[in-house]
């Protein structure tokens, strides 16, 4: 059981287990085992009935198979540690695969003028439908880490849409407020990263659109508290921070739509999303939670080859709720039929 999740002496603390995950050397070792995957994967652009531009990478095993949407985390991409190497052990399994871009994530900032928050939760489903319609044909599933995480229990939930499918959430932000203050009172490694991250972010933004975003104030912050009050002031529609962080926190009732099944996977020792969260989640019998020891941030690694036991696992939920895929290779004009025109 996952919830028993021990990797070892060497391995068990909790910054071990979010750094290793994200370190380096791994993101080298999985791009160079990814080259598969990532040339049998289609670029899809996709238009919202809002019409804001995602884009996503696809990678189709079987016309027949499920295909699993894969969500990243705030400031990550397609082609971020734990996207590819989920993406590589569900397709090995026989899955289909989506991995699909946030707005302003994964070298998309020119997609769209408007900036990247974490309240549109609208065009997520939206984007998600139509793979599911496009590229499903056995059914299609949900699974996001850390925001992306969030992003899946909100998209999951008939609070928010009607995507309703079955949904694996990795660590996901449960109160963004606490998350915030833990990153920037937390180890300074974190903070140190995500405020990077964020100013570069920034500044890919001001460079796909220079006559817009003139973003030079936000270099001078070095906290993410005070990028988030820059940010949520001047490019969002929101009162203030506190308004924000609400319009799209998990600590209230709108996990009680769950209507599919649902599993959340943490970490007690999750330096970045405080444990207490979870107790504010609602009781739902389609959701089981199961927190680990040990595990850090979208870690759970568990050998010295840094492998993560998510992989595992998705594989294992996936094939339970959406059933096992076709051993077969997919015939041409099998792929091609599974390609249909999404509906309008």
């Amino acid at each position: 059981m996952l919830d028993a999740f021990d990797p070892g002496a060497l391995l068990r603390p909790a910054h071990a287990q979010t750094i290793l995950s994200s370190l380096p050397t791994r993101q080298w070792w999985l791009r160079r085992a990814a080259a598969e995957l990532e040339a049998s994967s289609e670029v899809v652009d996709l238009t919202t009935d809002d019409d804001v531009h995602l884009r996503a990478r696809v990678a189709v095993s079987h016309a027949a198979a499920p295909l699993v949407i894969l969500i990243h985390g705030w400031l990550g991409g397609d082609r971020s540690s734990y996207m590819l190497s989920n993406a590589m052990a569900l397709r090995a399994a026989g899955f289909n695969v989506a991995r699909l871009n946030m707005r302003d994530h994964g070298d998309t900032e020119a997609l769209n003028e408007v900036m990247f928050n974490s309240g549109r939760i609208g065009e997520i489903i939206d984007a998600s439908a139509q793979l599911a319609r496009t590229y499903g044909c056995g059914g299609a599933g949900l699974m996001g880490f850390s925001l992306g995480a969030n992003f899946a229990l909100r998209a999951a939930s008939s609070a928010c849409g009607t995507l309703r499918l079955p949904t694996l959430a990795v660590c996901p932000v449960i109160e963004p407020g606490p998350s915030a203050y833990a990153i920037d009172h937390g180890w300074y490694g974190y903070r140190l990263y995500f405020v990077r991250r964020w100013r570069r972010a920034f500044a890919a933004k001001q460079r796909a659109f220079p006559d817009d975003y003139d973003l030079r104030d936000a270099m001078r912050l070095s906290s993410v508290e005070a990028l988030t009050d820059y940010f949520v002031e001047r490019f969002t529609p929101y009162r203030d921070s506190e308004d924000y962080f609400s319009h799209y926190s998990l600590a209230n009732d709108l996990l009680e739509g769950l209507d599919a099944p649902t599993q959340i996977v943490a970490a007690a020792d999750d330096p970045v999303i405080p444990l207490h969260g979870y107790d504010r989640l609602p009781h739902n019998r389609h959701l089981s939670i199961k927190i680990t020891r040990y595990g850090g941030h979208c870690g759970f690694v568990e050998t010295a080859r840094l492998k993560s036991r998510i992989d595992r696992l998705s594989v294992q939920f996936f094939e339970r709720e959406l059933g096992r895929p076709p051993d077969s290779e997919p015939a041409r004009s099998d792929l091609q039929s599974c390609h249909r025109p999404s509906e309008d």
